[in-house]
């Protein structure tokens, strides 16, 4: 049923990409919106008695293809606690977008909720909707809230230009310049600042960064989302860490294999390495410089020398091997393959890696 769905909310995809063999191909001429008609026909009776796995489909097809579902199936979704609760926050939202008589009951509840992904999806529709509600949540909540919530509470207060918002970021404003404010929302507090629009706010926040220079590292080191950092390490498109840290192992990759090295490594150490991989490089990952009799020259990771060839893994991912009696001059070099991450990912991309190491 799943796929049956899916294929559905791909009929009339440009270009079309065949579910079962993976390739782009031509379309005949087809009803354009037939695929969509079908599921909005299809959404209702099987909403009621999806299984989880079905339900999170359903939920985001309804969100992809703008469809309507009826609001008290999605406040029942909601309310259900036997539903994943990924399944019940896309149904809160599709619930906020059709602006379904349940919602002001459901939200004021729902920030009260125990999964945390709940909570902050209430809050973020609370902040929007219902603005001196949310107000009143954060003054009541912020001295026992988690460090996850409260850094939520901050990317909200940042979306919004009431006074209320501009109190409750000044008071974390004090926090920070008095050294009260937790390490872990160090950096969340310096982005709400920058971000919020206040002029005298970003202003003041600016001449105590500039004052505290060391607060700038020091904010990476603490407060980061061990999820996101997997999730960065494995898929990121600027990184690229899993290429040469998650290649095929000791012998075959660019980098130093990274499982458990938050086990020998402080925090501080992983972060010195992302920012200047050069600082220190692990014992075997030095790099090469080679000048071949032809003029060319080839600088990466020596990953292999023996039986009078070299295997060189270059910057650019592409692993040569090269006979010794090509070389006319070989020298060892300072500089990591590895580019300094500051320049590629953001501040917290950085620390949500350090906290996943």
């Amino acid at each position: 049923r799943i796929e049956a769905l899916e294929a559905l909310a791909s009929w009339n995809a440009s270009p079309f990409l065949d579910r079962v063999e993976g390739r782009v191909r031509s379309l005949p001429t087809r009803t354009p919106d037939a695929g969509r008609q079908l599921l909005a026909a299809l959404i209702e009776p099987l909403w009621s008695k999806a299984s989880p796995a079905l339900g999170l489909v359903l939920a985001r097809l309804v969100f992809e293809q703008r469809l309507a579902v009826p609001p008290a199936l999605l406040a029942d979704c909601v309310r259900s606690p036997s539903q994943p609760v990924a399944l019940r926050v896309q149904a809160l939202q599709a619930l906020a977008r059709a602006q379904g008589p349940e919602l002001p009951e459901l939200v004021q509840r729902l920030t009260e909720s125990k999964p945390e992904e709940l909570r902050q999806a209430a809050l973020e529709i609370q902040a929007e909707r219902a603005p001196a509600k949310f107000f009143e949540y954060a003054r009541k909540q912020w001295g026992t809230a988690t460090v996850g919530e409260q850094q939520w509470l901050l990317r909200l207060l940042t979306q919004r230009p009431e006074p209320d918002a501009t109190a409750l970021l000044t008071q974390q404003f004090d926090r920070l310049t008095s050294g009260t404010l937790p390490q872990a929302l160090i950096l969340d507090v310096q982005e709400a600042l920058r971000q919020h629009g206040h002029t005298n706010l970003a202003a003041r926040a600016k001449d105590w960064e500039q004052a505290h220079p060391e607060q700038k590292s020091r904010a990476l080191l603490a407060g980061g989302n061990p999820e996101a950092g997997r999730r960065l390490f494995q898929g990121s498109v600027q990184g690229q860490c899993a290429r040469c840290h998650n290649a095929g192992g000791e012998g075959q990759q660019a980098g130093p294999v990274l499982q458990g090295i938050g086990q020998r490594a402080t925090p501080e150490t992983l972060l010195e390495s992302l920012l200047d991989p050069s600082a220190r490089i692990a014992e075997g990952y030095a790099t090469v410089s080679l000048t071949l009799k032809g003029g060319e020259t080839l600088d990466g990771l020596l990953l292999q020398e023996r039986e009078g060839r070299l295997r060189l893994g270059l910057i650019s991912g592409e692993v040569r091997t090269v006979p010794t009696s090509d070389i006319a001059s070989r020298s060892a070099n300072a500089q990591s393959v590895m580019p300094p991450m500051g320049e590629v990912l953001s501040p917290r991309e950085l620390r949500d890696l350090v906290a996943f190491l």
